[in-house]
């Protein structure tokens, strides 16, 4: 019987020492402080989104006011990301912008401004109101014109 318990003892010790040892050899390492560097290179916008935008709706002085919906290109190697149209200008055969007094409000480009690399012509979901302002003067110049949307981007 004592040998028994002699041996029990040793593989309870046997046990422990390797449990022991074994999270001596997980937690064992040695720490070091130092410093390095390094370089990175970043790539800048090429300005290659063009915009065009279609308006198929008549507009009318003070009245009637026409959808204009977008389609963008990027001639680019990399997607480049569209954030805002803004309106210049609109003019026509005859028709100038200061006779029309055109006006669009900003279209902010939400989620879909992202355009691909290569892209000739991605549709987005903003669209844009273009008005033609009443100038109290005569606009007959501007009846029937088709315009010339004039836009930056941004």
């Amino acid at each position: 019987m004592r040998r028994f318990r002699h041996k029990k003892a040793a593989a309870i010790v046997l046990v422990g020492a390797m449990v022991l040892g074994t999270a001596g050899v997980a937690f064992a390492y040695f720490t070091s402080t130092g410093t390095g560097s390094g370089s990175g290179v970043v790539g800048t916008a090429t300005n290659n989104i063009v915009v065009t935008g279609t308006e198929l709706t008549p507009v009318f002085p003070g009245g009637a006011t026409g959808t204009v919906t977008f389609t963008v290109a990027n001639s680019g190697a990399n997607p480049e990301h569209l954030s805002n149209i803004h309106f210049m200008s609109a003019s026509g055969t005859g028709c100038s912008q200061a006779l029309g007094d055109f006006s669009m409000a900003d279209v902010p480009v939400g989620s879909d401004g992202t355009i691909a690399a290569g892209a000739t012509a991605q549709s987005i979901t903003e669209t844009g109101t273009l008005v033609m302002g009443d100038t109290s003067t005569n606009q007959n110049a501007c009846e029937g014109a088709t315009l010339t949307l004039t836009f930056t981007t941004a």
